[in-house]
Order: structure tokens, then sequence, then C-alpha cells
């Protein structure tokens, strides 16, 4: 009986399935394919710039557009929400914003409260949570509508130039993840600054890295230089792959970091809130420029490392006491991990708890890892057969360079 009443069951489950509704299905040369976002100030709101892909229906052979892979539009509203609800009805267009990889803020609208232009991104869920965010040096609409070529998306160039800032790249930070630095009771959110400079060869405009943008709260702060990057990636172990140049009198080197971690943890036989912030960076060195062509030597590799310890101590320790201790941006997170440690002094403390009751020991140890390549070792071996054939040589370590703040 029960075998009978089964595919009876399976149908009547289907059915009840497809009554529910399937969404209305669109198709693509129907939609508008956003593929980065800018949000300025306006008189009595916002200013919305959407970068959308153009002519969906253009076939390969027909090549680019004439106005281009890409086309902007700008719509005004109260909010963003009410800005965007024009996309629709004025380009005949459903927007698809999953494919948005860029959100770009006007700086003037960055001074404010960016919680509230932020929230229609987080709530709406056909937005993605993981778009990239960033302030523009001044608007974000000349950023967004950039004319960067023919045959060019301005937000892949976007997202090339972030990536190829210094070595490590600019500060990246997901949408969801901003927004719960932007929100807490005490970490500081960052993001990079994006400006417009113009290529000497081609007098096309290029995107480039500015910088970072720090907010305390919802607002920002502080602007961090291009230069300052590096002390950053250094702060929240992001160090790796990065490069350090060392002009040292008779020797000039860059160094290309191999690997690098960043610990902070208390220091130990302490009763203060005092931490220790430790960085390992094992480097390889890429180029030298000295009097004499010659391999290194245990000697010079130590002076090299010494040098570098020295720079990244004194270049962290600024830029540190320029977030922290000036601005009261917690880059490094040393409330909340005082937090954790002691609560309870925590809860009693936190009403009269400043920057300055936090001091950290900054300790950086640089060692290299790799001098040259193993050819030019063996034609050295074969000129003074002093040296050695270890190729990978691992000098000693490098005296730690320690800066109490």
């Amino acid at each position: 009986m029960k075998r009978k009443f089964f595919p009876v069951i399976l149908l009547l489950i289907a059915l009840l399935l497809t009554a529910c509704g399937l969404p209305e299905k669109t198709e693509l040369n129907e939609r508008l394919i956003i593929e980065a976002v800018g949000v300025d100030g306006a008189d009595g709101g916002v200013a919305v710039t959407v970068q959308a892909l153009n002519d969906l229906s253009a076939t390969v052979d027909d090549g680019a557009p004439e106005d281009g892979v890409t086309r902007c539009y700008t719509f005004y509203g109260a909010t963003v929400g009410e800005a965007l609800a024009q996309v629709a009805p004025r380009t005949g267009l459903t927007p698809l914003y999953s494919q948005a990889r860029l959100l770009a803020l006007g700086f003037s609208i960055a001074q404010n409260d960016v919680s509230e232009t932020l929230d229609f991104f987080l709530r709406e869920h056909h937005t993605r949570a993981d778009i990239t965010v960033a302030v523009a040096e001044h608007t974000a609409r000349e950023i967004v509508s950039a004319p960067f070529g023919q045959n060019r998306v301005g937000a892949d160039l976007v997202q090339d130039a972030l990536r190829e800032t210094g070595s490590g790249g600019a500060p990246l930070t997901p949408l969801y993840r901003f927004m719960d630095l932007l929100l807490s009771e005490t970490d500081a959110a960052f993001c990079p600054l994006l400006g417009l400079e113009q290529d000497p060869i081609s007098e096309e405009p290029l995107v480039c890295c500015r910088g970072a943008v720090l907010f305390q709260g919802t607002k920002i702060r502080t602007v961090i230089s291009a230069d300052e990057l590096t002390s950053l990636r250094a702060l929240t172990d992001g160090l790796s792959g990065d490069s350090l140049t060392l002009n040292m009198g008779d020797i000039r080197c860059t160094l290309r970091i191999a690997k690098c971690k960043t610990k902070i943890r208390p220091a130990r036989g302490t009763a203060d809130c005092r931490f220790r912030l430790r960085i390992n960076a094992a480097c390889d060195i890429t180029e030298v420029s000295a009097g004499a062509f010659t391999p290194l030597d245990t000697a010079q590799t130590d002076r090299i490392a010494e040098a570098a310890s020295l720079r990244l101590t004194e270049a962290v320790a600024a830029l540190l006491d320029k977030c922290f201790y000036r601005n009261g941006c917690d880059i490094c997170r040393f409330y909340q991990r005082f937090r954790l440690l002691h609560p309870v002094r925590y809860r009693e403390t936190a009403a009269s708890l400043s920057p300055a009751d936090f001091p950290c020991d900054i300790i950086c140890k640089v060692s290299i890892r790799r001098t040259g390549k193993e050819v030019l070792r063996k034609q050295s071996r074969e000129s003074d057969g002093s040296l050695s054939g270890y190729t990978r040589q691992r000098g000693p370590s490098a005296p730690l360079a320690a800066k109490n703040y």
C-alpha cells in the first residue's frame, strides 16, 4: 500500500515546489552588469556612479563598441538605495551587482558617517559582501568613470594598480571585514586611497595608490602615504613579498622579503598593558651596488641584516606613533587583546583607557637567506679558492633591534 502512494507523494511535492514560483528569468542581454560603484556627496543626498559593461549583444567578430567596453551612469538620490533604484527605469536594464569588484567612496563623504553610505551594500542581497572598499583622493566619480581606453575595463585596471603598489600591494579590505572594523568599539578600519595621474608617454590617466585611509569610528581620522604602506603591512602581518632598499654609504642593496611573521604578545613579567611586537623577516638580496663587484661575505651580510633590522624598527615605530599614539587608530588591536587577557580589568577601566596606557616594545629581526645565484658563486670560487660553495647561505641572525615605546 505504501509503495502505491509513494509516487503520488513525490508528484505532489514536485507540484508544491513549482507552485511556490521561480524568480522570473532575465536574459543576459537584459542585464546591466556593473563592474564598479562610486559614491559621492551631493546637495541634499548622494551621487552614485556605476561602471557597467557596454553592449553585451555584440559578438566577438564585432569587436569592442565604438564608445568602449564599459559605460558609466550617474544617479542622484537622497540615499544610495534611492539613487540606484533609478538604474532600471533609466537604462531599461536590470542591474546585476554581483559582478562589481570595487566600491569607491569620495573623500568628502568618507569624512562623514560612512556606515550610512555602506548600509545599502550590506542589506541588499544582490550585492556582494566581499567587494573591495577604497577612498578616492577627490571624487569617486573621477576614479570610476576615468577613460582608461576603449578596450579596457576600468575596474580591472584599478584592481591591478592596487595589487602592484610596492611589492605587497595596497591594504585591500573586503566590505564585510571593513564594516566589522568600522563598527568595532576599539579596532580601526583602513582601506586604500586612490588617485589619478597622467601617463607621461601616452598621456592617458593612470590609477595610483596614494596610501591608505584610517578610520576611527565611522569617520576618517588620518591618512598615511604610499611610502608608509610597508610599515602598515608589517604591523598587520602582511609584509611577505615586499621589497626593502638600503643605503649604507659604500653599499646599496635591495632585499626581497621572502617570509615574514608579525606577532603581538603581552610582555612577560609586567602587570600593566605592555605588549611586545616582534617581526621576524627572512630576506633574499636581489641587487647589490658596491665599490667592487665581489660576492658578499658573512661580515657584509651581517651588516646588511643589522641595517635592515634597524630600518624596519624605526619605520614601524614611526607609523605606530602616528596612527595609534597620536590619532588613536588601533590597527594592532591592543584594546581587544587587553580585553581578552584581562576581561575584568578591562570592564573596570575601559572608560579611562587611552593609547598611552599601552606601551609597546618593537623588536625586528632580519636574516639573510640567499645572497645570489649559484653561477655567480661558481665563478667566484674559480677566482678565489677561499670561498665556500654553499649557495643558499644562511648567515647568523642579526642582533635584535629593539625600540621601547
